[in-house]
């Protein structure tokens, strides 16, 4: 596909909008990483073959930051056998999920922190929710792409 670089000044900020002006006059913007959709976090995790399907449902869940109240303070997680733990943190209790971007906003990758527990269970478990490579990390788990509400409610659904 042949085309050339345009770039024009945007409304009275003067942002920079940069297109390819392809053959026939078309233009298309380019998408960098940021603006790339997340990944659907409303999923049935009973298809994906995991060794520990979540099954806990969230009373509570805040859309845009995926917080989730944390389990009550006798409450077991769901499965007793589950080698991973993943700790909540202390200010907020939240989920330690994060979204960084890489390389300019070119490239998204979700970290997920204070993990313990059998690291190399929780790298596949994870693989099979984000269905990417998973990279494993002292104490944090990151994987290439935004999958921070899926993997939010993947692990409330797991009791953590």
């Amino acid at each position: 596909m042949q085309g050339v670089f345009v770039a024009r000044r945007l409304g009275v900020s003067g942002s920079l909008l940069v297109q390819r002006a392809l053959v026939g006059g078309a233009t298309r913007g380019i998408v960098h990483g940021s603006q790339k959709p997340a990944a659907d976090a409303s999923i049935d995790f009973g298809e994906l073959g995991l060794r520990y399907v979540p099954s806990k449902k969230p009373d509570k869940v805040l859309n845009k930051t995926f917080w989730t109240p944390p389990p009550s303070a006798g409450e077991k997680p769901v499965h007793e056998d589950i080698p991973f733990a993943v700790d909540r943190t202390l200010p907020g209790k939240s989920l330690p999920v994060y979204t960084d971007y890489k390389g300019g906003g070119t490239k998204v990758v979700t970290i997920v922190r204070k993990c313990r527990g059998d690291m190399q269970v929780m790298k596949e478990e994870m693989e099979k929710v984000c269905d990417s490579p998973v990279t494993i990390g002292l104490g944090k788990l990151t994987v290439d792409g935004n999958f921070h509400g899926r993997l939010k409610m993947w692990l409330t659904g797991l009791g953590f």
